[in-house]
């Protein structure tokens, strides 16, 4: 699920809800999971997750708009991730804050089950 958030990270409104059945082992998260629906986006991605084993590894778009920083559900460590980064956390749920460079904040919320 996707939320656009005050800088306290109050949840303002819910912008997607996006649940993806995993047939191989990456998921390429769309760009309208942070922006909402835009036709001029419709094929580009936000961030790419990858999983290995226990481990979720993470790793923003190239051409991305979005700073990222990621909070692990375990112990609740926040980790920042550029444009070619990519974080590793072997936790089943997480959030991603992911702040445009207009100030916008959208806070992902996800689980991975099974």
């Amino acid at each position: 699920k996707s939320y656009l958030t005050d800088e306290e990270n109050q949840k303002l409104a819910e912008i997607w809800k996006f649940t993806h059945e995993l047939d191989k082992k990456e998921i390429q998260v769309p760009l309208r999971i942070l922006n909402g629906f835009f036709c001029r986006e419709i094929e580009k991605n936000a961030f790419y997750f990858k999983f290995e084993d226990e481990k979720i590894f993470i790793q923003a778009a190239a051409d991305s708009d979005y700073s990222f920083s990621f909070k692990d559900g375990a112990n609740g460590e926040i980790v920042n991730f550029g444009n070619y980064g990519t974080f590793k956390v072997a936790q089943e749920i997480f959030s991603i804050k992911c702040r445009h460079k207009s100030g916008r904040i959208i806070l992902v919320e996800g689980e991975r089950h099974g």
